[in-house]
């Protein structure tokens, strides 16, 4: 299996309603047919975003999914377009996949 991130920034919803942290990992899965499996939640350090792990066997085509999902389905009444971050554990580290041309520092 391989790992992947979704970080949100709940100051940059529209409706910051934590039950995102289960919401969205549902749509996920149905959408993918089961292909990504949610692996729980936590905060930041900071408390300033929501980390939700996320599994897959075949990344190639749930990152697609989960991409799609973020641009466009509102979950609880959010556009997670601008709140959303995806990135795929490689290793030591995390690459990240979404937004494209993403150029901040991503660690967990």
């Amino acid at each position: 299996m391989e790992s992947f991130v979704i970080c949100v920034a709940p100051e940059l919803l529209t409706n910051p309603d934590l039950d995102i942290c289960y919401e969205l990992p549902e749509i996920l899965s149905k959408e993918s047919s089961g292909l990504i499996q949610s692996e729980g939640y936590e905060y930041t350090d900071d408390k300033k975003a929501i980390l939700m792990h996320f599994a897959a066997h075949r990344l190639d085509k749930a990152l697609p999914v989960v991409i799609e999902v973020i641009e466009q389905i509102e979950v609880l009444d959010n556009d997670l377009k601008k709140a959303a971050i995806v990135a795929v554990e490689n290793g030591e580290h995390y690459d990240v996949v979404y937004p494209l041309g993403y150029k901040g520092q991503f660690t967990l």
